[in-house]
């Protein structure tokens, strides 16, 4: 089964970069183990466990060999892989391929960058970047005709 059509991929991906390109100097992670270091702190938050669980196993990979960030996420072990290249170190990002995974678990065939994904992100943003970033990765969602619904459970 195809999964849903990701229309709104380059619309989120403009906005995001516009949200966060003047900081993304300050929010780089340089080495894995700082990306383990601020991913473990995600992951141990008490909203995130209350809404999304924990994961069996969460690995990281340099991304040596791929031009793009990802994260894969097996639904059977619930085990998560992120493969991160040099250039994709950074909060945004990581929050960015969490959501992913997150908004997998928790909706589960979903667009990629659907609007499910956006609520996700847009709460992890505001959980770990502050209000201010979320409220200026909404304002460009808005401004990029990215949709993006409610995160409250329910």
């Amino acid at each position: 089964m195809k999964p849903p059509r990701d229309s709104q991929r380059a619309r989120l991906y403009a906005a995001e970069r516009v949200a966060f390109e003047a900081e993304y100097r300050v929010l780089r992670l340089e080495t894995l183990p700082a990306v383990r270091a601020f991913l473990d702190g995600v992951l141990a938050d008490s909203r995130f466990r209350a809404v999304y669980g924990h994961f069996s196993s969460v690995r990281l990979k340099d991304g040596r060999g791929t031009r793009h960030a990802y994260a894969a996420y097996d639904q059977e072990t619930r085990a998560v892989l992120f493969s991160l290249p040099r250039w994709s170190r950074t909060r945004p990002i990581v929050l960015h391929e969490l959501a992913h995974v997150a908004s997998l678990h928790r909706h589960g065939r979903i667009a990629p960058h659907g609007p499910e994904f956006a609520a996700v992100y847009i709460e992890l943003v505001e959980r770990h970047l502050g209000r201010i970033a979320a409220l200026r990765l909404k304002r460009l969602f808005r401004v990029h005709r990215v949709r993006f619904g409610s995160t409250d459970p329910g």
